[in-house]
């Protein structure tokens, strides 16, 4: 599972980056940047499962970096991180999945983003399977 998280405040960055990363997804990079710019100049499709933007950046907040990833990929995960909630309705009308204010107890980032890993893995589930005796699949669904 590959996970960007883009917020100005390194403080912040840190934080989310140490709690990622205590949570032990397997297979799991997280991938960290200071602005919105970086991260689209970076970013191709499918490149992460998981999006993680502040709202409040300077030059391009992270509700226009998330309208710019809609663009180029409508299936990865937006989540917005930000100290106001005045900015909720904003952030689902680019498909975001969950709003995690900054301050708030360790107890409800943990819930937030066990949310947001539990909903990566049922909506990027594969299936790997062999079997030399099989001749035809007529139906698989998860």
């Amino acid at each position: 599972m590959n996970i960007a998280i883009c917020d100005d405040e390194p403080i912040f960055l840190k934080q989310l980056h140490r709690k990622l990363t205590d949570m032990k997804i397997p297979d799991c990079q997280v991938h960290e940047f200071s602005n919105g710019r970086d991260l689209l100049g970076f970013f191709v499709k499918g490149m992460y499962e998981v999006i993680i933007l502040d709202v409040e950046m300077p030059e391009m907040n992270g509700l226009q970096v998330a309208e710019r990833i809609r663009q180029i990929d409508d299936s990865v995960i937006i989540s917005f991180m930000t100290n106001y909630l005045e900015f909720a309705v904003e952030g689902y009308e680019v498909g975001a999945f969950r709003y995690i204010l900054k301050k708030q107890p360790d107890y409800m980032y943990e819930k937030q983003l066990n949310s947001i890993i539990t909903e990566c893995e049922q909506r990027f589930r594969t299936f790997t399977f062999s079997n030399k005796n099989l001749q035809e699949v007529y139906y698989f669904d998860r």
